[in-house]
């Protein structure tokens, strides 16, 4: 166990001088051009953006200038737009990492004093406990059981176990133990923020981009068909060009930013309800959500814990309490457990010769000497080393309280594999419930949401929890339960799994992925990264760790689980607009493709540059500005049509109608066909908005 102060010695002086780290004036600004610059890159190499750049360059090589034009505005404005969004909320992200990060514990003088992470400076002794990010390059002084995730450094995934003497880098995460370190080099002046993983799409934005590839297919199809019958009928080059100029205006190019606004107009008006949200996709997959899973502590609950009462098993209610107050002062690292213990009884820390740090896989902490071992942990873990008197004691007296720790005390030798231990006291907790847990899990039961709870606390605590917030309990696992052969079962038939190891909770939700489809995962926890990097959509709370918030989609800065509703809301509307945009575009262009082909095949008068251009305004531009900007009310999804059907009737029926009018009444005026497709456009238009109709979720 760790000491509950620096070594008095230490091994040898920094590497680097004491010396202040200056400030560098406008150093925000330069970060953000930085997060504003990578977004940027990231942005050029997306598919859609990808295809509009070919179709640019393409457009330039024929000598079509103006369309080159246009394709590359559009690519600039979806690219800025994005850009400054995600650069906002980055930054904003940062802004409140310095606000909730700002809890560095420095030794100054004859105690610990919290300061800003960029405050610490060379020789400042720093105290690190699990889920803590180093704030610069250190060398430990005193460890216990220290292990370190170094994956924002070396890359490996695995934490790494360090003794006193070595040096741990910048930006790496205490994965279990603690630690008394010395910094020996400044911190940088822009923190490391971990890159966020990719993610699937919504089903819309997928339809998007299916929809801009099918278009371009099929405009490349009919471009070989122009040039073929151009070959035929011995027809010019400069007849030609205009043709392929209509025919390459069918690849809705501006579609790209319809979904990039439509997603960078969702995203602001979560802004301005208490949203950080750090990738605008997530909020239309968060409406297509199967399955939602919870951390309890911190996420369902407050964790905020007080000690409720005390149960003597040995000896009188003083000495426990006194026995238990030393325990935990002697803990220079502690945890949320001790920390509350330490509250309700202050007292002089136990002297002690070996320690073991708290460890969330093993679940205890212990203190020795010569002549006894003390433990504190959970019961189901530490009952198996009692004697078999003290075993029927202890769960008779503890039999009704879920949220309960264990101290016991066993020989200097004691182990998990010895049964002499005898229980000194028992420690009744209480967590409150977070604001508005119950109404968001009482929605979600009403749209057919399956919630379940993955915790680290005991499984009869998890499920007395989930009962209060309204969840219907299916099955209650424990963690040990959950082993690769009946994983698959367990998860369908469990919602409740307590014990919970962090790679339990990916498994967890890597499960539930193969059978439900689309999962999130809301946590505050470092325990809870690797769940949050698997999920579909990841969700952490504001007061989370740095290294949460950077692995979370959307970080909910207000302190209640029911704003997570308007989250859903706002999904669903951007699914509703961008299916809406993608139906309507589909549909122009099959519409588009049939005429083309049939007044090529009919020999009849076509399309001119300036009708293409002429369609795509005012029958797609304007068309999809009102489905962006009419608002759509309700959970509910539109019912899937046959898009293509119907346009191919309707492209039929105009070709047939153009040719009666040019061989009958001699009209030749293309515009009027121009004017009827665009008319057919908005009647089109008319109908959805008449004839949508909900279905279930």
């Amino acid at each position: 166990m760790l000491p509950p102060h620096p070594p008095t010695m230490r091994p040898h002086p920094p590497v680097v001088p004491p010396v202040h780290r200056p400030t560098m004036p406008g150093g925000d600004a330069f970060m953000r051009i930085g997060w504003v610059l990578a977004t940027v890159g990231r942005e050029l190499f997306a598919p859609l953006t990808l295809i509009n750049i070919i179709l640019g360059v393409l457009l330039w090589g024929i000598g079509l200038i103006p369309e080159a034009t246009a394709t590359v505005l559009v690519v600039t404005v979806n690219v800025c737009v994005t850009a400054l969004q995600l650069g906002r909320a980055q930054y904003t992200l940062y802004r409140m990492q310095q606000a909730f990060q700002a809890s560095v514990s420095v030794w100054r003088d004859t105690a610990t004093a919290e300061v800003a992470p960029r405050d610490v400076v060379v020789g400042d002794i720093v105290l690190l406990r699990p889920g803590e990010r180093v704030p610069a390059d250190v060398e430990v002084l005193a460890a216990a059981g220290l292990w370190v995730d170094m994956s924002a450094r070396t890359g490996e995934s695995e934490p790494q176990l360090v003794h006193a003497g070595q040096h741990v880098g910048h930006g790496c995460t205490i994965h279990a133990g603690a630690a008394w370190v010395v910094c020996v080099q400044n911190p940088p002046r822009i923190p490391l923020v971990a890159r966020l993983p990719s993610r699937p799409l919504g089903s819309a934005s997928l339809r998007l981009q299916h929809v801009v590839r099918g278009a371009a297919i099929g405009a490349t199809v009919l471009a070989l068909l122009t040039v073929g019958v151009a070959v035929v009928n011995d027809q010019p080059w400069s007849a030609v060009l205009p043709a392929i100029t209509v025919v390459v205006g069918l690849i809705p190019n501006a579609l790209v930013l319809f979904a990039t606004v439509t997603h960078a107009t969702a995203a602001a008006a979560l802004t301005r309800n208490g949203f950080i949200v750090n990738r605008p996709a997530a909020i239309e997959t968060f409406a297509a959500v199967d399955t939602i899973c919870f951390d309890k502590t911190g996420t369902l609950t407050t964790n905020q814990l007080s000690v409720e009462t005390v149960v003597p098993l040995r000896g009188t209610y003083d000495a426990c309490v006194d026995t238990l107050g030393g325990f935990v002062a002697a803990d220079g690292a502690g945890n949320q457990s001790s920390a509350a213990i330490s509250r309700a009884f202050p007292r002089a820390a136990l002297p002690f010769t070996a320690s073991h740090a708290f460890e969330s896989t093993r679940k205890w902490s212990s203190i020795m000497d010569a002549t006894r071992t003390l433990v504190l942990g959970a019961p189901d873990i530490l009952m198996p080393t009692l004697l078999p008197q003290w075993q029927e004691k202890t769960t008779q007296a503890l039999q009704h309280n879920a949220r309960v720790l264990l101290l016991i005390e066993g020989d200097s030798d004691w182990n998990l594999d010895t049964r002499t231990a005898e229980s000194i006291c028992g420690v009744v907790l209480h967590d409150q419930i977070r604001p508005g847990a119950t109404a968001f899990v009482a929605r979600c039961v009403d749209d057919g949401i399956r919630v379940c709870v993955l915790s680290g606390d005991n499984p009869a605590f998890v499920a007395h929890v989930a009962a209060q917030v309204g969840i219907p309990i299916e099955g209650v696992v424990h963690g040990n339960a959950l082993d690769g052969q009946c994983m698959s079962e367990i998860v369908r038939t469990a919602n409740i799994m307590g014990r919970m190891l962090p790679q339990h909770k990916e498994v967890v939700v890597r499960t539930l992925q193969a059978q439900a489809g689309c999962v999130a995962f809301v946590g505050d926890g470092y325990n809870d990264v690797a769940a949050l990097r698997r999920a579909d959509v990841a969700i952490a709370f504001s007061a989370a760790h740095a290294v949460v918030r950077d692995s979370a989609d959307v970080v909910l800065v207000v302190d209640d689980l029911a704003a997570l509703s308007a989250m859903a809301r706002a999904g669903q509307r951007v699914h509703t607009t961008l299916t809406q945009i993608g139906n309507h575009v589909l549909w122009r262009v099959i519409v588009c493709a049939v005429v083309w082909v049939g007044t090529v095949c009919t020999q009849t008068p076509t399309w001119a540059p300036l009708d293409s251009t002429a369609i795509a305004l005012l029958g797609v531009a304007l068309p999809n500005l009102f489905y962006m900007f009419v608002p759509h009310y309700g959970t509910q999804h539109l019912r899937g049509r046959s898009e293509i059907g119907s346009a191919i009737v309707v492209g039929v029926i105009l070709v047939a109608g153009w040719w009666i009018g040019v061989t009958e009444f001699g009209v030749k005026d293309v515009h009027w066909l121009t004017g009827a497709v665009i008319i057919a456009l908005w009647v089109r238009v008319w109908f959805t908005q008449k004839t949508q109709s909900p279905v279930v979720r």
